[in-house]
């Protein structure tokens, strides 16, 4: 193993860093990136929905909410016959 640590200052800002000197700090250098990348790709393919997984989801959120009675300040019917007529 090299005699170099594998975290040194940055010059300028003394922040902590890899050293590319040291070969477990070579590595991390060339893994972090890739472990970061993966884990945005897998959380951005799960958040995007189909639009037939979407139109559900609105569609069984407005039943639910249609179901619940409203105050006397709504208009129950205005609600439902919007989300039927799909102006929402």
């Amino acid at each position: 193993m090299s005699g170099e640590p594998v975290f040194v200052r940055h010059g300028r800002t003394r922040q902590y860093v890899y050293n590319s000197r040291n070969p477990v700090g070579r590595a991390l250098l060339v893994i972090a990136p890739l472990v970061a990348i993966g884990v945005l790709y897998s959380l951005h393919s799960s958040w995007h929905w189909s639009e037939g997984e979407l139109r559900r989801a609105v569609h069984r959120a407005a039943e639910s909410l249609n179901a619940k009675p409203f105050p006397a300040a709504f208009e129950r019917h205005h609600v439902s016959a919007a989300v039927t007529e799909g102006s929402c």
